[in-house]
């Protein structure tokens, strides 16, 4: 009974497969034919010259320039503050963390990462609000706030993902690197404590 279903499953998940790679080229060929004649500088640039617009020298009122530069923006900003946090984290809660810390601080993330986009925005609303109310009476929204949010954002995943490489390594590499004279800090970073030992043997 059992390799009868195999044998069932096996041609069933090669057909959703093919249809799910079948439904995405239509609708990219589909997507492609309708809008391919309308990809021009002036959808990106409007009626501001390509040059003026890239190099900043005059502003873009009608294109979608500005979306796509902060857009770029936004994903470097946040990436570049999220990762090193997160990666810090990860390895603080995998390999340094007390027992009792590394459940309350793995709770924390948890619930961090269950926190939906939606109210993410509206606590970046409220610290517009806070700071017109309180000490910055001409803050706005802006990049460094958007950044900020999409950072807490992918904060958890990171930790996560880092943590569970490290708390994944086999126990036998684990006991390999002290064999090899190696820290604590060089089994976590993977670099050598003795490279030119290394370059001589």
């Amino acid at each position: 009974m059992k390799r009868t279903l195999d044998l069932l499953m096996t041609p069933y998940a090669w057909l959703c497969a093919i249809g799910v790679f079948l439904a995405t080229s239509l609708l990219l060929i589909f997507l492609l034919k309708r809008g391919l004649g309308f990809i021009d500088s002036k959808l990106f640039f409007g009626d501001t010259p390509w040059l003026s617009a890239i190099t900043g020298a005059r502003p873009v009122f009608e294109g979608i320039w500005p979306a796509v530069v902060g857009t770029l923006l936004l994903v470097i900003l946040s990436s570049a503050i999220a990762i090193p946090v997160g990666v810090a984290s990860g390895v603080y809660l995998s390999k340094y963390a007390p027992e009792r810390a590394r459940s309350l601080l793995g709770f924390a993330v948890d619930v961090l990462s269950g926190t939906p986009s939606i109210v993410m925005g509206l606590f970046g609303f409220t610290m517009i609000l806070f700071l017109r109310n309180t000490i910055v009476p001409q803050a706005r929204p802006s990049l460094f706030l958007a950044t900020v949010c999409i950072a807490l954002l992918i904060l958890p995943y990171v930790i996560r993902t880092t943590q569970t490489d490290l708390e994944g390594i086999p126990e036998h590499l684990r006991l390999l690197g002290p064999g090899l004279g190696l820290t604590h800090w060089h089994k976590i970073s993977g670099t050598s404590c003795c490279p030119s030992q290394a370059g001589e043997s």
